[in-house]
C-alpha cells in the first residue's frame, strides 16, 4: 500500500472545504444544511491502487476520506467519517450494499456508487442505523439505490439513482428522510429494453418521508408510493412519464402540494385502502385519470388542475358502505366534508 494513502493530509485543506460548499450550494440546502469546516478533523487521502477498508479503519470521527479512482469493495461507514470523491470517483461492487452506514454523522459527498446485483433486500448505500447525509452522489444500478431503515435518518441531496430494478429510495422501518432536489431514471440500457425502476421512492410502515423538488421518470410502477402508515410530504416535484404518480396505500396520510404530474399511463395520484391526506395545487395532465379515489380513502382535495386527462379528472372508486366519508357526484365535484375545495376538470 503506498504509504500516502495512509498518513494524514494537512488540516487545512482549502479544496476540500470549496468542494463541499460547491456540493451544498448545488442541493439547494445552503441556508440549513450543516457542513463541518474541513479542518475539524484529519483528511485522508486513497489513491486508485489502493483499499479504502484499512483507512477507514484509523479514521476518527470528524476525518475525512478523499477518494480517488474507482475501487472494487464494500465498505462499512463507521460514525463522523466523511465519504468525499473526486471527479469520477467511487466505489462498485457486485452485491449489495456497497457502502453500510454504521453509526451517527456519516457523510457521503460526490461519489459513484455502482453494482450489478438485480436482487436484493438493502440498497446499494444501506442506513440500517444512525444519521447520514449524502449530498451530490451517483447510485447506479442494484435492485435498491438507497435503503434507511429502523430507527435512521438521512438526507439526499442532488443526487441521482439510475438502473434500479426495484425502489430507486427504499425508506422503512420508523426511519426519517428528507431526500430533495434528487433525479430517479431507468438507465440507458432499461431505456432501450423499454425497462426501468418499478418504483421511484417509496416510505413504507411507519416511515417519516419529505420528498422535495425532486424528479422522477419512467417508473414501471408508481413514481411515489407511500405505505402502511408511512407520513410525511411530497412538495413542489415532477413525477412524469411512467406508469402512476404517487400511489397511497394502507393508512398512509402525506400531504401532497404543488406537485407536477404528467404523462403516465395510470393515475395522476391514487388513493387505495384507508389511506387520507391532504392533496393541494396540485396539477395532473396527460394521465389517464387525474385523481383516483378507491376503497374507504378520505383525502381532501384543495385546488388541483386536473386536464387532458384521458379519463375523468377525479375518479370515485369507493364502496359507499366503507367510505367513511360523502361520495361526492359528480366524480370531479366537490362535496362538503369530503373534498375540499374541489378540483378544475377538463
Amino acid at each position: 500500500m503506498a504509504m500516502r494513502s495512509l498518513e494524514p493530509a494537512p488540516r487545512t485543506a482549502w479544496p476540500v472545504q470549496v468542494a463541499r460548499g460547491a456540493l451544498v450550494a448545488a442541493a439547494g440546502l445552503a441556508t440549513w444544511l450543516p457542513v463541518k469546516p474541513a479542518w475539524a478533523g484529519q483528511v485522508w487521502g486513497v489513491n486508485p491502487t489502493d483499499p479504502i477498508a484499512p483507512i477507514l479503519a484509523q479514521a476518527r470521527p470528524g476525518d475525512t476520506v478523499l477518494i480517488e479512482g474507482m475501487h472494487g469493495e464494500s465498505v462499512r461507514v463507521p460514525a463522523g467519517i466523511t465519504l468525499e470523491g473526486g471527479p469520477g470517483a467511487g466505489i462498485e461492487y457486485p452485491t449489495e450494499p456497497v457502502v453500510q452506514v454504521r453509526g451517527r454523522g456519516v457523510h457521503l459527498r460526490g461519489l459513484v456508487i455502482m453494482t450489478t446485483a438485480s436482487t436484493g433486500s438493502v440498497g446499494a448505500i444501506d442506513v440500517p442505523v444512525g444519521t447520514a447525509t449524502f449530498i451530490g452522489c451517483s447510485v447506479r444500478g442494484g435492485a435498491i439505490g438507497v435503503s434507511v431503515e429502523g430507527r435512521a435518518r438521512a438526507t439526499l441531496a442532488a443526487c441521482m439513482l439510475t438502473g434500479q430494478s426495484g425502489f430507486g429510495v427504499e425508506l422503512s422501518g420508523q426511519s426519517q428522510t428528507l431526500v430533495a432536489n434528487c433525479r430517479v431514471r431507468p438507465s440507458a440500457v432499461q431505456r432501450a429494453r423499454h425497462d426501468g425502476p418499478e418504483i421511484g421512492i417509496e416510505a413504507t410502515r411507519n416511515a417519516a418521508a419529505t420528498l422535495e423538488s425532486d424528479d422522477i421518470l419512467g417508473t414501471l410502477g408508481a413514481a411515489v408510493q407511500f405505505a402502511g402508515k408511512a407520513r410525511g410530504a411530497v412538495i413542489g416535484s415532477h413525477l412524469h412519464d411512467g406508469l402512476d404518480g404517487i400511489s397511497l396505500w394502507g393508512m398512509a396520510a402525506p400531504e401532497l402540494t404543488h406537485n407536477t404530474i404528467v404523462g403516465n399511463l395510470g393515475d395522476g395520484i391514487s388513493y387505495h385502502d384507508r389511506s387520507a391526506g391532504r392533496a393541494e395545487g396540485n396539477r395532473c395532465e396527460h394521465d389517464r385519470s387525474g385523481i383516483v379515489v378507491a376503497d374507504a380513502a378520505s383525502p381532501v382535495l384543495v385546488d388541483n388542475v386536473c386536464q387532458a386527462d384521458r379519463d375523468l379528472a377525479i375518479s370515485d372508486w369507493r364502496d359507499p358502505a366503507s367510505a367513511s366519508l360523502p361520495v361526492p357526484t359528480p366524480a370531479f365535484s366537490a362535496a362538503p366534508g369530503s373534498f375540499a375545495g374541489g378540483a378544475r376538470g377538463h
